[in-house]
């Protein structure tokens, strides 16, 4: 498959600067990055999200990383802090009563990309939310038809088109949950 090595937990500042890198790297490949987006500093894309949540990592045989996602855990005390919330469809309505964990910020370098990382990455992210017992629903933003099924296929519900996004104002998100413990 590949030769790399899976890395799970809080980064360090390193690693946040690659990642940060890998995201303007790849998302400049498909459409325009607003480089006014206030999470966008020095060529890099990182917000506070990154350092309070869950990381996961894959470095190729160099230690750089090759793809990297995140997994943030959102309740009544921070549900100001669920990415892009904001833009989520107007029927789609947030509930301090409940337990969101937030499935984000999804990047694959080019030369990685179809070698599986994205399923992998998203049964890590998952299998780690479903040993979490008080999460009430995982919310995913995909863009592509691809994504978007394969989501489907595990089960989460397509709940309609978010509003454009400040860092991608040209990139049509999907806002797509699945609901546990109901």
């Amino acid at each position: 498959m590949f030769n790399t090595k899976l890395s799970f937990g809080f980064i360090n500042d390193h690693c946040e600067k690659q990642i940060g890198r890998l995201r303007i790297q790849a998302w400049s490949k498909f459409t325009t990055i607003n480089p006014h987006s206030a999470s966008i500093k020095e060529g890099l894309w990182i917000d506070q999200m990154d350092k309070e949540s869950f990381q996961w990592t894959i470095f190729d045989e160099h230690e750089k990383v090759c793809a990297s996602c995140r997994l943030s855990i959102h309740n009544g005390s921070n549900l100001d802090k669920l990415p892009w919330k904001n833009h989520f469809p107007d029927s789609y309505k947030i509930s301090k009563d409940y337990v969101y964990a937030s499935l984000n910020r999804l990047i694959v370098r080019h030369d990685y990309r179809g070698k599986g990382i994205s399923q992998i990455m998203d049964e890590a992210r998952i299998s780690f939310v479903k040993k979490i017992t008080n999460v009430d629903y995982i919310i995913a933003q995909p863009t592509s038809k691809k994504r978007v099924q394969q989501f489907l296929n595990r089960g989460f519900e397509l709940l309609g088109y978010m509003e454009p996004v400040e860092e991608l104002p040209e990139v049509k998100f999907k806002l797509m949950h699945f609901g546990l413990n109901k």
